[in-house]
């Protein structure tokens, strides 16, 4: 199990088929939001049916982070800190070191980076060896401090209490990319404190944590509508306010952008309330969904693969095959290589678990 998997220890529960949908979407749109980090898009001007499109499209898949997050807060709000708590970060430890390992190799062979060991070690320490590793620096504070965050949660004993305490946090954290950043007469108005933004992850964990606790009954249907309906209207904001110039945010954006968050929390609703009767699709998806955070890792290295061969056709005129002929096989082939990378640090940190449990190493942790 992955990145918001239950806890060692724990009773072990029915894997939700809704949830690894929900996963499984997230990495997805990670492959997919590359797509355009990778094509031009942002160099492009925004003219044209074709480039609204892809800015809609856009939106849409840059919900992948947020869904990782309100997963991981609807799977962890009500885990309990123990003594065997901090193993569930061991694995997640190993399979970064070993795709910064892999990624370092990658720059040396394909691209002839000569850096010395120094500064190699520096990279990994600095989440820069593997290019996408940034989610686990974040993610380290998340998995530390749930735990804590969950029992001030259980002390807001009703609904209500949980909903003012989301309405504060959406208040800091999303409310400033949406009204901060006005200018007028040449001078910037910012009508809301923007100090706590970069607290967005725990108001998404929240966020999902609310939905364990208190579901909100719409369907599936309902929430896929909405949120493509809430993706045209802030594409068609985004293609108004560039003009014919190339892409910015328009109102909001990043992470924190209050519509990204309402689009990404009816995206993982909609996945979480999807059911499945084929036994061979639950066990593809729940395949995917484990090993979803080592093929996110080492996605990088087949994104500059795959792009540097279809480079001479990336432009907004074949977007739509392009996307087709360079996300396939990047999942394609960083499923496999993911699979490999789940299978090796489960192992590892079996090993390590075990080591720590023998008796001598016991008492020498113990003094």
């Amino acid at each position: 199990m992955r990145l918001s998997d239950q806890l060692p220890g724990q009773p072990q529960k029915r894997r939700e088929a809704g949830l690894d949908i929900a996963r499984v979407t997230a990495v997805c749109f990670v492959i997919s939001v590359h797509f355009f980090l990778n094509n031009g898009f942002y160099n492009e001007p925004m003219r044209g049916w074709g480039m609204w499109a892809a800015g809609v499209y856009r939106w849409l898949v840059f919900t992948c982070v947020p869904l990782f997050l309100l997963i991981t807060g609807y799977l962890k709000i009500d885990c309990v800190w123990n003594k065997k708590y901090y193993r569930g970060i061991v694995r997640i430890l190993v399979s970064w070191l070993t795709v910064s390992g892999i990624s370092i190799l990658f720059k040396i062979l394909y691209f002839h980076q000569n850096e010395s060991p120094a500064a190699w070690v520096g990279q990994v320490m600095n989440f820069k060896a593997a290019n996408y590793s940034w989610y686990i620096e974040m993610y380290i504070g998340i998995f530390l401090l749930c735990p804590f965050i969950n029992m001030a949660v259980r002390a807001l004993d009703t609904e209500r209490k949980y909903r003012m305490l989301l309405l504060t946090m959406i208040g800091l954290t999303f409310l400033p990319s949406l009204l901060d950043g006005w200018m007028v007469a040449g001078a910037e108005w910012n009508p809301v404190p923007n100090y706590w933004v970069a607290l967005y992850p725990f108001t998404y964990y929240l966020l999902g944590g609310y939905l364990r606790k208190y579901p909100v009954k719409v369907s599936p249907r309902a929430c896929f509508l909405t949120a493509g309906i809430l993706c045209a209207v802030k594409g068609t904001v985004t293609y108004v306010t560039a003009a014919g110039a190339t892409f910015s945010d328009g109102a909001g954006g990043g992470y924190s952008d209050l519509w990204v968050a309402a689009v990404s929390l009816c995206v993982f609703w909609g996945c979480a309330r999807m059911t499945v009767r084929s036994e061979r699709v639950k066990r593809a998806v729940g395949l995917i969904s484990r090993i979803s955070l080592d093929l996110y890792l080492i996605s990088w290295v087949f994104d500059k693969v795959f792009y540097d061969l279809f480079r001479r056709w990336l432009m907004p005129a074949n977007y739509w095959w392009c996307y087709f002929a360079v996300c396939v096989p990047v999942f394609l082939c960083s499923a496999g290589a993911g699979w490999l990378l789940y299978r090796w640090s489960g192992a590892v940190s079996g090993r390590l678990t075990e080591i720590r449990s023998m008796p001598g190493v016991k008492r020498f942790i113990a003094h």
